[in-house]
């Protein structure tokens, strides 16, 4: 969800990931997008790791 109507940070509105409960929340999409790359790129290291 983004809170558009909250303060915007770095030129965008703080995004929460909710559940039955707030999972995770981030000052705006930027940093949001990038924590998701950030543990996409991590998974595929993993991956890559236990190929080997």
């Amino acid at each position: 969800m983004i809170d558009r109507a909250g303060p915007a940070t770095d030129g965008g509105h703080p995004v929460y990931w909710l559940s039955d409960e707030l999972l995770g929340q981030w000052p705006n999409t930027y940093e949001y997008w990038l924590a998701g790359l950030t543990l996409l790129d991590r998974l595929r290291s993993r991956l890559e790791d236990d190929s080997r």
